[in-house]
């Protein structure tokens, strides 16, 4: 159950990613509320940065877990 409504809170955000991502050169993969990222290592702080916007602009009360974030240097981003 818990898995279904992350998907379906997360509806929203995964049709922006995607409206976002269709001319970037950037893999976003989410499983339930587990990211994974793959791009560039100059884009992923502007990449992390604007994913916490679009999570801040359409999910109320969703964040990212700082803690489990990695490499720990975007921590800080």
């Amino acid at each position: 159950m818990a898995g279904f409504l992350a998907n379906a809170g997360l509806l929203r955000v995964d049709l922006e990613v995607s409206k976002r991502l269709s001319e970037r050169n950037i893999a976003h993969f989410r499983f339930v509320d587990d990211h994974v990222v793959l791009l560039s290592l100059t884009d992923l702080v502007a990449w992390v940065r604007e994913y916490r916007q679009v999570l801040g602009d359409l999910c109320a009360g969703t964040r990212i877990n700082m803690d489990k974030v990695q490499p720990e240097e975007l921590c800080s981003s």
